[in-house]
């Protein structure tokens, strides 16, 4: 699951609410096929790219899930300290457990 929003706080230039939804499920594929790449088994995967507040979507989505794993962003400090940090507000607001990944320091 992506969450998009049209945020005029942190979208300089305007894009329109569609194009951000198309662009929100391409990199969401783009990133299921890279973690499936290679695998013998997968289990089924439904992608869903939501707009709305991501925290708030996120935590809403995983009410009747066993856990909700969510990924940190590397580089974004000044982002972080002006609007907030979804993963930190996932483990405030979430009913279910959550796991919070790092993204890998030396890679992609």
């Amino acid at each position: 699951m992506t969450v998009w929003s049209v945020d005029p706080a942190t979208d300089f230039v305007w894009t329109p609410s569609e194009q951000k939804r198309e662009i929100a499920e391409e990199k969401l594929s783009s990133t299921v096929r890279l973690a499936v790449q290679g695998r013998a088994e997968v289990p089924t995967i439904v992608e869903r790219a939501v707009e709305g507040p991501p925290a708030k979507a996120l935590v809403e989505a995983a009410e009747d899930a066993a856990m909700l794993v969510v990924a940190t962003h590397r580089g974004e400090r000044l982002r972080k300290a002006l609007l907030g940090s979804v993963s930190a507000a996932c483990v405030r607001h979430s009913d279910v457990p959550v796991v919070v990944v790092r993204p890998d320091q030396g890679g992609a």
